[in-house]
């Protein structure tokens, strides 16, 4: 459109939701160009798709940032914020993943403002996730479009081991609901990409969980509303007894666990209209 610094634009109300700048009315004639350069890391810059992504992967600190609060988010690791993973990259101890299982409590010890009980309170909480699950472990791993949700179709399709995830073949993850042909190759080429990094993980101490079988193996489940028992605790109760929790409402859904079973609510008109079992939170404990 160019659009400038300064312009003057219309801007409509797409579907009467989304605000989109429709065209420009007065533009200043200081169109911003693209940098050539990273500004983290000076390496040159390349447009992928729409995209303008710095060319250094490997040691640029903003993708090393970037990877590790990927990981740390995908692993639920509260306790890790972005300015003790910085502290520990300054100073030379974290590049990637695998660093961060090798750590140890006199290493962080050394940083600034860090105690001895707090430095082995963080090692104690990075031991407890050292086992995980496959879908944590590719979900991790920052591959673009490829997330946990994601990789739990595949997963749940049979494709629960490593080596089994690692021969997956575009064709086949094409013919799984929810991936294009646009996400089966980000995965295919993303694990092909990662190979060292997923082989460095594990070979820092991290294992992988192998899948639940229980009573509820097969089945899968979504909350909503107000619950008696908070709502992580729900969800850890489907994945200890082998089955899968959904964020919303789709096809493929076996039950919505909600407080009032007659509501009629756009979620649970949604699930009806998919053939979705609704049940209350007090069956839902009954089936476990």
């Amino acid at each position: 459109l160019g659009i400038d610094v300064g312009s003057e634009v219309l801007i409509i109300r797409a579907n009467d939701v989304i605000p989109r700048v429709e065209e420009l009315i007065k533009g200043t004639g200081s169109v911003h160009k693209p940098p050539k350069k990273c500004p983290e890391c000076n390496s040159p810059t390349e447009f992928n798709g729409e995209y303008l992504r710095c060319t250094n992967k490997e040691t640029c600190p903003a993708q090393v940032i970037g990877r590790l609060k990927t990981w740390i988010n995908e692993q639920n690791i509260l306790e890790w914020g972005e300015s003790i993973l910085q502290k520990t990259i300054d100073a030379g101890l974290v590049k990637d993943v695998g660093d961060l299982y090798r750590l140890t409590a006199v290493q962080l010890e050394k940083l600034d403002r860090m105690g001895e009980r707090s430095a082995q309170k963080l090692i104690d909480v990075l031991n407890g996730h050292r086992k995980i699950s496959l879908e944590n472990l590719i979900g991790g791993l920052g591959i673009n479009g490829v997330g946990t949700s994601t990789t739990k179709v595949v997963v749940e399709a049979g494709h629960d081991t490593l080596d089994a995830m690692l021969v997956l073949t575009e064709s086949r993850l094409a013919s799984l609901g929810g991936f294009g042909s646009i996400r089966a190759k980000a995965l295919v080429n993303g694990l092909k990409t990662n190979k060292k990094r997923i082989e460095d993980i594990l070979a820092a101490g991290v294992t992988i969980k192998p899948r639940v079988k229980g009573k509820l193996t097969g089945k899968s489940f979504c909350f909503t509303g107000s619950m008696e028992k908070p709502r992580p605790v729900l969800q850890k109760m489907v994945e200890d007894s082998g089955g899968s929790v959904k964020k919303s409402v789709g096809k493929g859904l076996h039950y919505l666990v909600i407080a009032d079973t007659n509501s009629a609510s756009s979620k649970a008109e949604a699930a009806k209209k998919l053939g979705t079992t609704l049940i209350s939170e007090q069956q839902f404990l009954d089936m476990i």
